[in-house]
């Protein structure tokens, strides 16, 4: 009896293990070869990465350099996709020390403009957004000090509310996209 109890525990072990879904996490450490979180999911593609001054996509910073936030989404349809304002989340633009204690909002993070109710994107078109951690024009934030850093945002893509048949059941999991990085 103790040993199907056994053997009973092990099988659901293994099955909490198997169902787990690591794709609902996309991180990027420093390091890695990637530099830039690029997914496709439906049809729409998502890049997400910080950006160093000279514009390349990197994971290492030099103490007092600043660096943009930046996204973009490609439109691989063959319609017009209708992005609302709930894109890009309020959390995009905050960054967090490497054990999660938020430091500030990046200073070209205004959130998500009342004016703007959504955008379009044409088929094979893309859009794309990068914010200033310190933005000359404000300039709240301060240059970060050495140390171990990360950024980024939850997301479920939802394109079922499209009267195209092909996406009636495109709607995922809530995706969670990090970045870690350091400033040396």
């Amino acid at each position: 009896m103790k040993q199907k109890f056994y053997y009973l525990l092990l099988f659901f072990f293994i099955v909490c293990m198997g169902s787990c879904n690591k794709d609902d996490l996309i991180q990027i450490f420093p390091g890695d070869n990637e530099k830039v979180i690029d997914v496709k999911m439906y049809d729409v593609g998502l890049k997400f990465y910080l950006q160093n001054e000279q514009g390349e996509p990197v994971t290492t910073f030099k103490e007092g350099e600043n660096f943009s936030i930046c996204w973009s989404m490609t439109n691989y349809r063959e319609s017009q996709l209708y992005l609302d304002n709930y894109f890009p989340p309020e959390e995009i633009g905050n960054i967090y020390t490497s054990d999660g204690v938020l430091i500030g909002k990046a200073d070209g993070f205004s959130g998500i403009y009342p004016e703007m109710m959504y955008y379009i994107i044409d088929p094979k078109e893309t859009i794309s957004c990068s914010y200033y951690w310190m933005d000359s024009e404000v300039y709240i934030q301060q240059p970060l000090s050495r140390g171990n850093y990360y950024i980024g945002f939850s997301y479920s893509f939802d394109l079922s509310k499209y009267k195209d048949k092909h996406y009636k059941d495109a709607i995922t999991e809530k995706k969670d996209f990090r970045i870690y990085f350091t400033v040396e």
